[in-house]
């Protein structure tokens, strides 16, 4: 079972506007041409309109938690966030920002540098939408605090999803950590996201979310300190989860824990994954692994640095047929012996306890540590090697 730390914002004291009735739509308008602050709690639905055309439209000046109905926002409204403050969207609650091409929502910080907290949403409300946002200066602050694999981790980040939300054209402009974090426990799409400027990497995701709604080949990162799209697991297994297909990304992606398969995996062409040291990537009892790579696309695995024994490598536990890789060019393993009695490699097909298979069409199996470009465990694994670069198999 997948287990999440939680970091839970304390909320600031109620502003002295008063927060909007539950049955009630109403709109917080204010006196043209004047910002309006906003409460620091909502307990109701609100809708922010664009009432002062020649600048901010609304103020935050607090942690804002959103606790009933929906927050809507309009088109081409601005809202300007003091320092240290935060749109936190609690459980049952929802967020429905919809700004159009040409009148896109301003979510911006006040002062020099990133300096409020950012978005967080915590609720299950599938009308939780952000769509052509404007987000900037946020992620000022740890909102993503979680067990990832095991290891706690607690990382800036200027949108955080913990449970579902929507994202299409949305752009995150600077964060002091991530651009965007989502939770192991979150049920996300995203489409046309540009993230640029943050410190780390533009996006943080459980890697069992990799799917056809994770849309990441409509997405431009620009500009930040780790171009990758990073990746972990759960438990201190490492483990993802259920069915998961990797899409093509405009970024290699980053895994900062190993990722052990647990259902069947997809990996499509053009697809580059760099793996953090000594981590490995495995396919357990009963999963699967298919790499369609193709040879003007093919699939990169290797180490973060290139260098022989940077990572561990791939070990395969699984007798599933599934396992076939065609142009797959893996690379930097062997930095420890991979499972039991399986030496150092690339590749190890099946230990002494997993009986296993796997099919290698047109692979390349380079820089490794321990000389083995693949082992194979002499009972119970089987390798069908149709890859005319690997030649050195060891059986173990």
């Amino acid at each position: 079972m997948r287990k999440l730390k939680f970091y839970i914002p304390v909320a600031a004291l109620v502003a002295t506007l008063a927060s909007c009735d539950k049955k009630e739509n109403t709109p917080a308008q204010g006196v043209p041409g004047v910002a309006k602050e906003l409460p620091c709690e909502i307990t109701g639905n609100m809708q922010l309109t664009n009432h002062n055309t020649t600048g901010v439209d609304y103020i935050v000046n607090c942690e804002v938690e959103i606790t009933g109905g929906t927050l809507r926002i309009d088109p081409d409204v601005t809202i300007e966030f003091k320092v240290n403050s935060s749109l936190n969207v609690r459980e049952g609650a929802a967020i429905a920002a919809t700004g159009t091409p040409d009148k896109p929502i301003v979510m911006r910080g006040n002062g020099v540098g990133n300096t409020w907290y950012g978005i967080s949403i915590w609720s299950q409300n599938a009308a939780s939408k952000l769509s052509y946002c404007n987000v900037s200066q946020a992620g000022s602050a740890i909102t993503f605090s979680a067990s990832l694999a095991g290891f706690s981790e607690e990382i800036k980040s200027a949108i955080t999803v913990w449970h579902r939300a929507e994202l299409s054209n949305v752009t995150i402009d600077g964060s002091d950590g991530v651009g965007l974090a989502v939770s192991d426990g979150a049920q996300i799409a995203i489409s046309a996201l540009n993230i640029k400027n943050c410190a780390q990497q533009p996006i943080i995701t459980y890697a069992g979310w990799l799917n056809s709604s994770f849309n990441l080949g409509s997405c431009t990162f620009s500009g930040n300190g780790a171009p990758y799209i990073a990746l972990y697991s759960t438990t201190s297994n490492e483990e993802v989860d259920g069915m998961v297909s990797i899409p093509k990304a405009p970024l290699p992606y980053y895994a900062v824990r190993g990722l052990n398969f647990t259902g069947d995996a997809v990996i499509a062409a053009g697809v580059e994954i760099r793996f953090a040291n000594n981590l490995r990537m495995g396919v357990n009892d009963g999963a699967s692994l298919a790499i369609n790579g193709t040879s003007s696309e093919p699939v990169i695995i290797r180490g973060e640095t290139k260098s022989p024994g940077f990572w561990q490598g791939m070990l395969i536990r699984s007798n599933n047929p599934k396992n076939v890789f065609n142009y797959l060019q893996i690379a930097d393993g062997g930095s420890e012996d991979i499972g039991v009695w399986a030496g150092k490699t690339n590749i190890a097909v099946g230990d002494k306890i997993e009986e296993a298979r796997v099919t290698l069409n047109n692979c390349s199996s380079e820089n490794v540590k321990g000389g083995c470009q693949v082992t194979v465990n002499e009972n119970g694994g089987t390798l069908v090697n149709n890859s005319s670069s690997i030649t050195n198999v060891c059986v173990h």
